[in-house]
Parts: C-alpha cells; structure tokens; sequence
C-alpha cells in the first residue's frame, strides 16, 4: 500500500545519498530540516494514506513542500507499527529507518518551479549516486491540512497511546557494509594483471624522461636517454609477447623465405597492426619535439589499450561477491586480517579523522588485533609483526618501507589502506606506484570507511548498473526483490494521486530530444551549433524536466540566461510545432504506427537488459512482420488484431510467448516486470496516434 511522508525539499540531498529516511532523531551527524509541525515528534516518521495539505515560509532560501510516495509492505510490517485510521486516512507511526530505492518510492512537488529547482541541485550532487533513477514528479495534495490531522483529539491519544519498539536503528552499520560492498565491485573493476602493473609503471617514468625532454627542444641527456632506451625495450617486450609468440607459432618456419621474398618486414608490421598494436620508433635523443611528442602519445595509447584488453580477461574471471558474505548486516570477507580491521571501523574505533591525524595510532590498533588473533607466541617471530613493525619505522621514524614486502596482499592492502586510505585519488596513484594488482581488499576497506553516503557518484558511474545494484541489495537484504531494469518514467500521461487529477510533463522520448536538438543547431548555424552541443547534456535534463517542448521549457532555458539566438530558435521551433500539430501531425515522432514503426526498438532497448536483447530484438521483429502481412495470410491469432490500433497491438505484443509450453516458460527473458516496463513505454509514446 501506498504511504506519504512529509518533508521539506531542503532535505531531498541527504535523503537521496543515504537512501532512507528516518525520524529526526536519527540524523544525529547530518543535517536535517525539520517541518516545524513535527519539531516535538523527533522519535517518529509519520506515513500518511494521503498527503495533507502544508506550505513552508521560507522567503531566504529554494525551500519548498515535498512528499515522498513509499510503497514497500516487506519494510512496513503492519502487524508491529501502531497506526491511526478514520474513515478519510491513515496514519503509521514508524520509529526506524525505511530505505528507499527507485522502485519502491517516487519524490513529490506540489509546483513545477519547485520539482525543477530541487531535482537541478541534485543532478549536481556529489553523493547522490542512482537520483537519475528515481522518479521526481508533481501532485497535488488533498484539501486537508496537516494540522488539523496533528491537532485532531483523537490522533493525539493515539499517538500518544502507541507503542514505542526500542530496536536501535542499524543505519551506520548498513552504511559501513554498502560502502564496502561497492568498493570491493571497484575493486575487482581497477584490479590489474602483473603485465598491466608493471606497464603503469614504465608508462609514468617514460612519460617524465620525455616531458623533460620536450620541455628542452627535443634534446635528451645521454644518462637518461639510456634509461629510456631500456624502457622503451621492457615495455615493448611485455605487450608484444602474445603477439610474438603467435608470428613465431605461425611463420617462424618460414621467415628466411618471407626475407628472400623482401615481404618480411610489411608482413610483420600489418601482422602486429591487425592484433592492435602499431609500429613506433624511439627517436634519437636531438630529434625536434614533434617526434618526442608523437613517441610519448603512441606509448601510452598502446600500454593504455594492452591493459583494457587484459582486463577484459580479468572481468572474465572476476570473482566478484564470492569472497564476501554480509551477517547481521555487517560486512566479512574470506580474510581473517581485513574483517579485523572492518571490527574497528564498525565499533567507531577507526574512521576517516582517525586515519588523517594519526596514521601511528591505526597501525598500533590493526597490529594489536592481528596479535590477539595470531597469539602472543606465533606473533613474536612472525612475518606480519616484522612487516606492521617496518610500516611503523616508516610513518614514525621515516626509515625505508617497501609495500611489495609481504607476499600476503591481504596485509599489502592494510598497509596501502593505512597510508592513504583516506583519499582515494592518492590511494590509486600509490597503488599504481608501488605495482599492485589486486585492488578488491584495499579498496572494500576504502569504501568501508567512507560510508556509502559519501561514495563520489563520479567514481562509480559506470558501476552503477541493475545487477550491481540487485547484488549489493540483496547481500544486506536477504528478502530483496530482484529486478531487471530500473523502472521507466519516460511517458506522457496524467497521473492521479489521492484522487486529484493532475498533468505531467514527464521525460519523453530521446528520439523526440535528439529531433528537437537536431533542428536547434541547424536554425542556430554551424558556428553556434558546435558552441551549444558542449551543452547538450543541459538543455536535454531541462527539456526533460519541462516535459518537452513547450512554453514552460522556453522559459525555464530563458531564465537561464541563455544567448538570445538560442531563445528565438527554441521559440521558432515552438511555433513551428504548434502549427504541424493542427495539421495532425508531430514534428518530431511523426504519426507512425507501433506495427510498422522502424524506431519501435530503439524506444525500448535501454529497458531490455543485456541478455534478452537479441531474443526480444528478434520477437519484435518477428512481431511487426507478422502484422505487416494481410490479415488472411497472418496467423490465425493474429488476424483479429486490429494493426491501427496501437493500444491493441501493444498489448498484444507484451502477451507474446507469455504462455508456457511444455511445463516451461516459452521466454524466460521476457519477465513479467519487463512486459509492464516496455508496455508503459510504447502505450506513453503512441498514445493517440
């Protein structure tokens, strides 16, 4: 059942980096504005079956009513929540956390100024890492107010009455675990093989000699033009073996005869070319600085590309979610080390402050622990004393400390945690520096300590996919749903909430963006068009949230103080529109039909995930051919679907192999959830066309 919690927009940040929200109370390191309706009920959340009429004077500050639809019956369990009911509403009374995620809430605004301010600070926040996945959108609210429901007698006593369940909210430590878990996912993403740690390595000093050396015309000193040509000999030894043992494998029998012939040299380069790798010279050491340029570009390009593809072996391999387990939402890997440290940073004994001020301290509190597990005997004489005791002569007395010293990469990623741990940016840098190549311990650690509140979502932004998500959910969450595509919000309908009609501008399609954006440059010019796609990113989030082309669009971009060729051009184009849509037409999607539209499958691929796309690619086709035939040559099923009709034929379309044959499902891809999700999709773009 659908519930609503009240709130100011103030808020919509720190709600969307945690994921949750909770009673005041429990904001005790965050900042959190407080209706002041609710200032003296800082131990519950209150869930309302409709959303009361409130407003917020704030004058100094974008601070505007919110509401939060919330609609998870496995987080509300009813049967321990005291409640409030009349014949109009319902009240909950929830004193815990309630986490959310884009399919089990939406983010309310009774204004469209209000929704478009709020869901711009948002886009630009650091933290919030899936705010493009939840679903921001208008309401109106129902013609009671919130204070008459606070100050009604009978809700008093029952709020007064209800029963208070001491457990203590587990947010911190479910913040420790998330964290960990996405950093062990980045982990296993920047974990490198021995080659690729090596070649990072040869690449930042090749990089040096020969910034230098430009630096000073081209002309390099003999001491390091030595090094370099031992670098130079070391790097192309590392990403030429594979290919070299290949020539040798193929045409080492024959070599003497491609050299009698004169093809042997052309045949090895196209040879080499073909498996990525193109033939480069180290120049001389007085060779002008175009040469010095072109070299050092050509180096990293191939050490750059000779690493992505051993990743992409490494990916292949990945063990990622098998060597850690979450009990009582804490996070253990399958090393005894690391859990020990992940003990301190849950008890609080270890956090980012710590790490910064006293690097010292940490390394005592870890050996400690490392000593009570080990036992005092087996410690005395042990490798990881004299390996923790090296690390501590290095930070306090500055005496030499190797971290490749320990063959244990469990005790390598303390010791690269403990010395820069707190930064992520020195800690991969320090990786890369020191040649290590399993990055998933250090970097669950890092994440531990940072919480996932305050994960950068720049770092994770190609991470942050459904499946990561479903897994990194269902590891804390042992009854999480898993789903197979976020949930879609691009349509333009009316929604009705609590019985109050009220029309959306949702995101339409990206074909219909790309249209519009396409005719923009071309009114603009060619000049101006190469100037406003370097904003394209902007005008398309502001043509979302407008709904499209429209006046609210024109004059949410003319407050933006946009150039003026822009405004007349948008304008132009909004006149334009106006004037095709008497005539029965839409300028950008045109008037096609779902059965014999090309572009059908561009509309739904992004819902689709990437398992099923070339089954449900090839049933869509199947699907629209079918009904392109003449109804009598069509099967028989088909011959009563009327093809003009793109509700019908829709519909009929997301019923395609629903049934079971054999005891079987005949589409395994085609999921339930799915169906609903492309359904949605298709019945928003051609509606009424």
């Amino acid at each position: 059942m659908k519930y609503y919690i009240l709130t100011s927009s103030l808020n919509l940040n720190i709600i969307l980096s945690q994921e949750r929200i909770a009673p005041q109370k429990e904001y005790v390191h965050t900042y959190y504005e407080v209706l002041p309706e609710f200032a003296k009920y800082s131990d519950v959340l209150f869930l309302f079956s409709v959303i009361p009429t409130f407003s917020i004077e704030d004058n100094e500050r974008e601070n505007y009513p919110m509401a939060i639809e919330f609609d998870d019956d496995t987080q509300l369990n009813y049967e321990t929540i005291p409640k409030y009911h009349n014949d109009s509403y319902e009240v909950l009374f929830v004193n815990k956390s309630l986490y959310l995620t884009p399919w089990n809430c939406k983010i309310l605004f009774f204004s469209d100024k209000a929704r478009i301010m709020s869901s711009l600070i948002i886009k630009e926040s650091r933290c919030v890492k899936l705010g493009d996945n939840f679903l921001i959108d208008n309401t109106l609210p129902k013609e009671i107010t919130l204070s008459s429901i606070l100050n009604d007698v009978t809700f008093s006593d029952c709020l007064k009455s209800r029963e208070i369940i001491g457990k203590k909210d587990n947010y911190d430590i479910i913040n420790i675990t998330k964290g960990g878990i996405w950093g062990n996912i980045l982990g296993h993403k920047r974990s490198v093989s021995p080659d690729s740690a090596n070649l990072r390595i040869l690449q930042r000093r090749i990089y040096d000699i020969v910034a230098s050396v430009i630096s000073n015309n081209g002309n390099c000193q003999s001491v390091f033009y030595e090094e370099l040509v031992a670098l130079d000999k070391h790097f192309r030894s590392i990403v030429c073996r594979s290919i070299e043992d290949e020539w040798n494998e193929k045409y080492e029998g024959i070599e003497k005869q491609l050299h009698e012939l004169g093809v042997y040299d052309v045949g090895k380069k196209n040879f080499y070319e073909k498996r990525g790798f193109s033939f480069f010279s180290l120049p001389t050491n007085f060779s002008v600085r175009d040469k010095w340029l072109s070299y050092r570009n050509e180096t990293i390009k191939t050490i750059d590309r000779h690493i992505e593809q051993q990743k992409e072996d490494i990916i292949k391999n990945d063990n990622t979610f098998k060597k850690i387990i979450v009990d009582d939402y804490k996070l253990n890997t399958d090393d005894e080390f690391i859990n020990l440290v992940l003990n301190l940073i849950y008890n609080g004994e270890l956090n980012v402050e710590k790490l910064r001020i006293s690097r010292v301290n940490v390394i005592k509190n870890i050996a400690s622990e490392i000593q009570n597990h080990l036992g005092e005997a087996k410690w005395e004489n042990s490798s990881e004393r004299k390996y923790m005791l090296s690390l501590y002569n290095n930070i306090e007395n500055f005496e030499p400390f190797s971290l490749g010293d320990s063959p244990n990469i469990a005790l390598i990623s303390i010791a690269a945690f403990i010395m820069k741990g707190e930064n992520y940016d020195d800690l991969m840098r320090y990786l890369e520096e020191e040649g290590v190549t399993d990055y998933s311990y250090v970097l669950t650690l890092w994440g531990a300590l940072e919480g996932y509140e305050s994960l950068s979502k720049g770092i994770f932004k190609s991470l942050l996919t459904v499946e990561n998500v479903n897994s990194v959910n269902t590891k804390i969450w042992k009854k999480w749903k898993t789903y197979t595509a976020f949930p879609s919000y691009a349509k333009n309908l009316s929604s009705v909430v609590n019985e109050s009609t009220v029309s959306n501008a949702k995101e339409i399609s990206v074909l219909g963006f790309d249209s519009f954006f396409e005719k923009l440059q071309e009114l603009v010019g060619d000049k101006r068009a190469v100037i406003i796609s370097k904003d394209k990113q902007i005008y398309k989030r502001l043509y979302n949230q407008s709904g499209g082309l429209s006046e609210n669009f024109l004059n949410t971009i003319r407050e933006s103080k946009v150039q003026k060729y822009v405004l007349n051009a948008v304008a132009k184009i909004l006149k334009g529109k106006g004037k095709e849509e008497k005539n029965g037409v839409d300028v950008f999607n045109r008037n096609n039909y779902f059965y014999n539209d090309k572009q059908a499958w561009e509309l739904i691929k992004d819902l689709v995930p990437d398992f099923a796309k070339n089954n449900l690619k090839s049933d869509l086709k199947w699907f629209q051919e079918e009904l392109q035939k003449p109804r009598e040559k069509r099967y028989k099923y088909y011959q009563q679907i009327n093809e003009n009709n793109n509700s019908d034929t829709i519909e009929r379309f997301c019923r395609l192999k629903e049934k079971e044959k054999n005891g079987k499902p005949q589409a395994p891809y085609f999921t339930k959830e799915l169906r609903e999700q492309i359904k949605e999709r298709l019945l928003s773009f051609y509606a009424n066309r």
